[in-house]
């Protein structure tokens, strides 16, 4: 059976893209306004209003995973992931881990300080790299993508659905009473929610 195209996904991960390039760009300069002042809710408003971009890519990695399993080549479907996105971002990732701790550990090693020391830096740094720098996404992606795989007969579930949801809402409201440390980077089951929602709108992709 070939596979069917959907033009719609690369337009999507296009506009989620450029969303989550202009989020992080506000962190470019200060931007301190009062409450009662224009520029603030200008401000305000256009943050929020790109905010859908990382959520985006992960219902169009649901929306696909579905489809592969529909075709039952998901394992293909992984595999390719795996080739196309796994490897480079391990490659990279370590090679930026390497470059952030290089030094810490030279300098260690100069001072003659103990081994602990230096485990301990590395361990700061593979913190650092995997929870608080972009690449965080990558091994959301992929969490995601084991819990569905590990769910899969039960992946158009509704009640699997709702307990998800109920995750993400969890994580949401955190934000405000900060019952945990409140990071998106570390939030790994709050994007599970997103990654099955894009699976039942393929599932029902002739309805929508």
């Amino acid at each position: 059976m070939p596979k069917p195209a959907y033009p719609f996904v690369d337009n999507i991960r296009c506009i989620a893209l450029l969303a989550i390039v202009a989020e992080h760009t506000s962190n470019l300069g200060l931007y301190t306004y009062s409450q009662d002042a224009s520029p603030y809710w200008a401000y305000l408003c256009s943050i929020q209003a790109v905010k859908f971009g990382t959520i985006a890519f992960f219902i169009i990695a649901g929306f696909l995973f579905a489809e592969n399993s529909k075709n039952h080549n998901v394992f293909r479907y992984v595999k390719r992931r795996m080739d196309s996105i796994f490897k480079p971002w391990l490659i990279w990732s370590l090679i930026f881990l390497f470059l952030l701790t290089v030094g810490a550990t030279v300098k260690s090693l100069v001072a003659g300080a103990p081994f602990s020391l230096i485990l301990s830096d590395w361990w700061l740094g593979a913190k650092t790299v995997y929870l608080h720098s972009h690449y965080w996404l990558i091994m959301n992606f992929f969490f995601c993508l084991a819990v569905l795989l590990i769910c899969k007969d039960i992946l158009h579930s509704w009640l699997f659905g709702g307990v998800l949801f109920l995750l993400t809402t969890f994580y949401s409201i955190n934000v405000h009473t900060e019952w945990i440390m409140p990071q998106h980077t570390t939030a790994i089951f709050g994007f599970v929610f997103f990654y099955w929602l894009g699976a039942q709108f393929n599932h029902r992709f002739e309805s929508i």
